[in-house]
Order: structure tokens, then sequence, then C-alpha cells
């Protein structure tokens, strides 16, 4: 290559050294703020305190682990147990929503920030778990008070760690209920 060339062609060359990284940067930074951006927020609340949102205070008043049994009193399925909480739902007035409903998932660290999840246990008196009389197996928000007491079937050692995440149709927000312990 002569210096004729070099002379030549400089610009070009600068303008392909300097625009490659630039637009490799560019749509990285973009596709991360996407990112970040569909992440739900998530609002850490204690064992025993007491959340507002979606016009009705929270409160988990209860959790524990049980054994899973079947009918003839056999533990199955092996390495797990059942956990179970308690969340007290209030409406607060002038705020509560007559129709709405939330969704609770049990939630654990997992691996690389992924977080482990468990869906509730469609029917919890397979495993011989009986719910209490006063309480509800599903969350719906029809603007009057009431336990709501759900129930995961999780491996053996999950509840340490675990928590609730209780999130209300139409909400991006995630409340995270410590388990007590």
């Amino acid at each position: 290559m002569t210096r004729s060339w070099w002379r030549r062609s400089a610009v070009a060359l600068l303008v392909i050294v300097v625009s490659i990284p630039s637009l490799a940067w560019l749509l990285g930074g973009i596709i991360l703020t996407q990112r970040l951006g569909n992440e739900p927020g998530v609002i850490p609340v204690a064992a025993g305190e007491t959340a507002q949102f979606g016009g009705y205070r929270w409160t988990l008043t209860a959790s524990d682990t049980f054994e899973p049994r079947d009918s003839e009193g056999e533990s199955r399925p092996l390495g797990t147990e059942l956990v179970a909480a308690i969340i007290s739902v209030e409406p607060i007035p002038g705020d509560a929503d007559d129709d709405a409903s939330c969704d609770a998932v049990l939630t654990a660290p997992g691996p690389e920030r992924v977080r482990r999840t468990w869906q509730r246990v469609g029917s919890p008196g397979d495993y011989l778990y009986r719910m209490a009389d006063d309480t509800r197996g599903y969350c719906v928000l029809d603007g009057t008070a009431y336990e709501y007491e759900t129930v995961f079937l999780v491996p053996e050692g999950s509840y340490g760690e675990s928590a609730i995440d209780v999130t209300v149709t139409g909400s991006r927000t995630i409340h995270r209920f410590q388990l007590e312990q």
C-alpha cells in the first residue's frame, strides 16, 4: 500500500474504526435499557409487617411447613414439604377495588440472580392438608376483609430462604413477603 492510498483512505478507515464499536455500544445499551425497563419492581415486606397496595392492607399472619401425606398416611413425594401461609387482606375504605384478583407465588433465590418459583397447590387436601374454615384458598379482591390461605409443595429445606411474591392483577409491582422464621 502506498502513501497516497493511506491519504485517500484515512477518513474512511477512521469512520469505520469509530462507528462499529459505537454502534455496538449503542445497540447493547438500548437492549439493556429495554430489558431493565421490563423488570417488575420488587418491594420487600418483613415478616409481620403490613403492606398497602391495590387498595388493601396485606399482612402475612402465619406461615409454616408440613409433611405431605396421602390418605394411607404415607409420605409423598419424597424430599418435599408443604409450605402454608395465611395472609390477612383488608380493604382500605375509599381505595379498595372491588373487581380485582391477586396471584401468590412462593420464590427462593436460585443460581445467577434467577429466583426459583413454585405455584400454589390446587388441592391441598390431596396431601391431607386441611385449610381453616374461615380462610379462602383463592385471592379475589371484592371489597371485603378475609384471610387468604395458600399452600405450596416445595423441596425440603426451601422454607428458610423463601418468600411469597404477591401481585395484584394489572400491577407490575411485586410485594415480597418474608416467611416467619
